[in-house]
């Protein structure tokens, strides 16, 4: 391979700042975008334990704040124990879960004509609405959930933060070994067709979201995948 393609993200696009991905309501609504920096630092300091500092003559957001008062109460119904994740129970209860739908160990690997496949995503093949820049699956079930659940129980804190702050936390990581293979398109940058290559990769991109209008809140695995950039 001559260039190293920039991703779409093999078609698991990030989280736009302020809203949801297109299907479904932001799980809370945003304050006015004036206090959003403020707001989201005051809360920041609090579930860290901190303090929030006065700058100069702004208003000081107070713990009756109606943003403080939602992101608490989300983190704290979410707890301090980080969720044991099911992928296919995932995928199968929330519309919007797609890990093995895209990414899943038993997908084909090689395109074939008639047959929706890693390859063949690159492609827009059968099965796809569109081609992608990248596109892989896990190995095999047993690491794809030994990924997913070890990352989750490292990072706890920071995804239940992410959480109660933004409504949804996406990552991309370095596990250090072998999670997936796949493909990723050559022809990036226009200078030539479309053109599949093959690598095996230890890179993995995965998105945890808020179940919308949840009470108590609870999160879900929107998707985790091996990726070949992030």
């Amino acid at each position: 391979m001559t260039a190293r393609p920039r991703s779409r993200g093999g078609g698991d696009d990030p989280e736009p700042p302020h809203r949801g991905d297109g299907d479904e309501p932001s799980p809370r609504p945003r304050p006015p975008a004036s206090n959003v920096a403020e707001g989201e630092q005051h809360i920041q300091q609090v579930l860290g334990g901190g303090h929030p500092r006065t700058a100069g003559t702004a208003r000081e957001p107070g713990p009756e704040d109606p943003e403080v008062a939602h992101a608490m109460r989300i983190y704290d119904q979410l707890g301090p124990d980080p969720p044991k994740i099911h992928v296919a129970r995932n995928d199968a209860n929330h519309a919007r879960a797609h890990t093995i739908e895209r990414h899943g160990p038993d997908l084909p690997l090689r395109q074939q004509a008639g047959v929706q496949t890693i390859e063949g995503r690159i492609y827009g093949d059968h099965g796809w609405e569109d081609p992608e820049n990248q596109s892989f699956k896990w190995d095999n079930a047993t690491v794809m959930t030994r990924e997913i659940n070890e990352y989750v129980q490292r990072n706890w804190e920071n995804i239940r933060s992410d959480l109660a702050l933004k409504g949804f936390h996406q990552a991309g990581y370095n596990t250090g070994h072998r999670v997936g293979e796949g493909f990723l398109n050559g022809g990036i940058y226009g200078l030539g067709a479309r053109q599949a290559e093959y690598m095996s990769t230890g890179l993995v991109k995965i998105r945890i979201r808020l179940v919308p209008d949840a009470d108590p809140a609870r999160s879900f695995l929107v998707s985790a995948f091996p990726a070949g950039i992030l």
